[in-house]
């Protein structure tokens, strides 16, 4: 965020859950470093899409609105950074009527700052592939006999994936905590493994959001 430090905060407060603002608010670290997911930026504008583009201006969830003014590629043509300006609030009743108005029609964009934690998620997903046969669902024991294989050939060998992520250091609890659970935006709800150490927090993914089989 190249003017972050005229325009920037070094705290915003993010209510813990969204609907229900009595259960209170966290302080999470601003910074002039901040990371996206991937799919949230793209290089020109498509139908449909929502997000940042070259050029164009998105929202930081619970933070600012902000617009992009370059753009780095890495040696095989992919994007490694991304330079924004925050896009300063007006003063005035009427201006402030204006940014609402156009804020309105901005993507959201959620992100964790330079202070964010690296830590293991392992994303379960269903055990078996496709087990429907003739239009109806069946175990997989019943449904590979169906077919006439063996079960094992169903198996999903993507059922287990684990990927690294960044979360905010409130995420990571300083000692062991039993079925600790968090909601991870956009990604589905996690809990806490007994692998998970201070050093390198794993979490379980239990429900992905708006998946179905």
């Amino acid at each position: 965020i190249l003017n972050f430090a005229t325009h920037g905060r070094e705290i915003v407060s993010i209510p813990n859950f969204p609907q229900n603002l009595e259960r209170g608010f966290r302080d999470v670290e601003y910074t002039d470093v901040v990371y996206i997911p991937k799919k949230k930026f793209r290089m020109e504008k498509e139908k449909g899409y929502k997000g940042l583009v070259k050029g164009g201006r998105a929202r930081l969830l619970f933070a600012d609105e902000v617009e992009c003014v370059d753009v780095q590629v890495d040696e095989n043509g992919e994007v490694s950074e991304i330079s924004v300006n925050i896009v300063p609030k007006q003063e005035t009743e009427e201006g402030k009527a204006a940014d609402e108005k156009r804020r309105k029609g901005l993507a959201t964009i959620v992100w964790v700052s330079s202070k964010a934690v690296e830590c293991e998620a392992r994303m379960y997903g269903k055990l078996f592939n496709s087990c429907v046969v003739d239009g109806k669902h069946w175990n997989a024991e019943m449904a590979a006999k169906l077919q006439g294989v063996d079960f094992l050939e169903l198996y999903n060998k993507e059922s287990l994936v684990v990927k690294k992520i960044l979360a905010e250091p409130s995420a990571v609890p300083k000692e062991a905590v039993d079925q600790l659970h968090w909601q991870f935006y956009q990604l589905g709800y996690f809990v806490v493994d007994s692998d998970s150490t201070r050093e390198n927090p794993v979490f379980n993914l239990s429900v992905e959001l708006k998946k179905g089989f």
